[in-house]
């Protein structure tokens, strides 16, 4: 897959450090200064670096409500120690010497220790010697040595931060690649899983474009999108809207997914174009090639649960059968619009099944779910803002889904139930529970397992 030459995409699944950040409370005029040495660290030593520059500009959206730095128009000194000693003498760097440090390293020499050295080495100049070794230990610990760091109290919410990602990208991350015939759902399926609107969910066909959403290891209040250039606070209207500019194949999301489950896995998932656009043949070559040339650890195949055994759809099937080696998931989605005396779920499982083995898939897992239901479920639980009409869809799913006829978290492996929700759980709980999706994201989460 192609990318920036000055991005690499796994930064994607990074988060940022600013939600508790410590000098918030600060003045603006210290903030200022604060934000000026960013802003020379950036200039100096990762002026070509997209996630650098991008980073700095939501470091100043956030610190300083996205004013520029008021040293902008006067130029940079040579050296951190000349603009210290002529602009900053009331600046107190002492006072946040370690966030500053932490900061530099996450913005401009994250994956970089001998960037990250030489940023150290003109901090490090600052401070007379018996700061030194504690400004080591901090460095050292910013590149994976084990330190606890106690007794930095400014640190304490950095810590935790950094912990987290450095873990997390240690991680080997789970591919998931997601394929279906147009109206199947997918986008949708996308969204319950990442708990939030990433994808459009509209019927018409979209932009002949890859879609690959990446996982962070905490909510930091930012959803990522490169899409022909890097914004680390993509809002609605940036993630719905394609950029006319970009002239790759693909565009990039990173954001925190949102899920019952207490533990955080380093998931990477890749959305394809559908299939059966009959006025987007691309569409249907672009997956294709995908496929072949893609080495996922898992596929899932999204099927309409209202129209299931089209002629664009197995065909589909037969493609998937030569050219996928990993294990597919076919999972049946749009089970919530059955009724009662007309329709079986069980029944559409079964028959799946057996179709799909007369296809020459061996032993095929079948499962259902209610991307649509599991999505509001999400909405609700984590307090985003509803329509009218969502919540009333909610209300009639939630009691639709409850009773043993559509209970969909049931026909699922035995081995893929997560945790037991406790009996006061709320009814956005229960509802993603009966929906199917805290069983599908536990079958992708231990896939390596299996």
């Amino acid at each position: 897959m192609e990318k920036s030459e000055n991005m690499k995409l796994d930064r994607l699944s990074v988060a940022q450090m600013l939600q508790e950040h410590p000098i918030k409370n600060e003045q603006e005029g210290y903030r200022q200064r604060y934000l000026w040495v960013l802003d020379y660290v950036v200039r100096k030593y990762s002026t070509e670096d997209d996630w650098a520059n991008a980073a700095l500009t939501l470091y100043r959206s956030v610190l300083l409500d996205g004013k520029e730095p008021e040293h902008t128009e006067r130029g940079l000194p040579k050296n951190l120690k000349v603009a210290t000693a002529t602009k900053f003498r009331a600046f107190k760097f002492f006072s946040y010497r370690y966030c500053l440090l932490a900061d530099c390293i996450f913005i401009a020499a994250f994956s970089d220790r001998e960037k990250g050295k030489k940023i150290f080495a003109e901090l490090e100049a600052l401070y007379q010697k018996r700061y030194r070794k504690k400004l080591r230990e901090v460095f050292e610990f910013l590149y994976g040595a084990e330190n606890s760091l106690k007794g930095i109290s400014q640190l304490e919410y950095f810590r935790d931060c950094w912990t987290k990602n450095r873990a997390f990208q240690q991680q080997v991350p789970i591919k998931v690649l997601i394929t279906a015939t147009m109206s199947a759902g997918k986008s949708t399926l996308l969204n319950a899983l990442a708990g939030k609107k990433v994808n459009k969910t509209q019927n018409e066909a979209c932009t002949a474009k890859i879609h690959s959403i990446f996982n962070k290891p905490y909510e930091d209040g930012f959803s990522y999108e490169w899409d022909g250039a890097l914004n680390l606070n993509a809002g609605l209207e940036d993630l719905m809207n394609d950029s006319v500019d970009n002239q790759a194949e693909y565009i990039s999301v990173g954001t925190f997914f949102r899920s019952c489950f207490p533990e955080t896995r380093r998931v990477w998932l890749i959305d394809t174009p559908g299939v059966n656009s009959a006025d987007n043949v691309e569409h249907k070559i672009i997956t294709e090639k995908l496929i072949r040339e893609t080495d996922p650890d898992m596929v899932i195949c999204v099927l309409n649960g209202q129209a299931i055994g089209t002629d664009d759809e197995r065909k589909h099937l037969l493609f998937l059968k030569e050219q996928c080696r990993c294990r597919i998931l076919f999972v049946i989605n749009k089970v919530d619009s059955y009724r009662k005396n007309e329709d079986s779920i069980r029944q559409t499982l079964e028959t799946t099944r057996k179709e799909l083995e007369k296809v020459g898939f061996q032993s095929p897992c079948v499962v259902p779910v209610s991307a649509y239901a599991a999505f509001l479920a999400k909405q609700a639980y984590w307090g985003e803002p509803m329509e009218e009409e969502e919540a009333d869809d909610m209300e009639r799913l939630a009691h639709k889904l409850k009773r043993d006829a559509f209970r969909l978290d049931v026909l699922y492996p035995k081995e893929s139930a997560g945790s037991d929700l406790p009996a006061d759980c709320s009814e956005a709980e229960q509802l993603m529970l009966h929906s199917g999706i805290l069983n599908l994201e536990n079958m992708i989460y231990h896939i390596k397992e299996q």
